[in-house]
């Protein structure tokens, strides 16, 4: 997958842009598109990293290390409006710090459905979207 957000074909089902709210996240970077394209390209580039630091820290049985990735993670989503995958990490990194493993188990096949849909939906949405979001501010 590319990590530069790009064009796609006009219609980006509902279900899909659910997991990203573009307007609340150029509401942030005051519309600045560019920025935004720029910021989510580096998301894009270290979410497996971040994913792959979390499966790590679960599989490892290390409750205070799944927390802080988890965390992290959490904090990443957010930043880029990613609220679905946010949410899903901020409940695994409360089982991180509840030291309930198998919880955050339990949890992260979900999390990475959720992070792969809203990675495919950030490099999959239109420019006309861009637009219609920018027109929303």
């Amino acid at each position: 997958m590319d990590a530069t957000p790009t064009s796609a074909p006009d219609a980006v089902a509902a279900e899909e842009t659910a997991v990203f709210d573009a307007v609340s996240f150029l509401a942030r970077l005051t519309g600045d598109s560019d920025l935004a394209k720029t910021i989510l390209a580096e998301f894009l580039a270290h979410l497996p990293k971040q994913l792959d630091r979390l499966a790590g820290s679960i599989a490892a049985g290390e409750g205070r290390q799944v927390e802080a990735a988890a965390h992290a993670l959490h904090g990443a989503c957010a930043a880029v409006s990613g609220d679905v995958v946010a949410e899903v990490a901020a409940a695994i990194e409360a089982a991180g710090k509840a030291g309930d493993l198998a919880a955050a188990r339990s949890q992260f096949a979900l999390l990475q459905a959720e992070a792969t849909r809203l990675a495919e939906t950030i490099c999959a949405f239109p420019a006309a979207a861009w637009a219609a979001s920018m027109a929303a501010l």
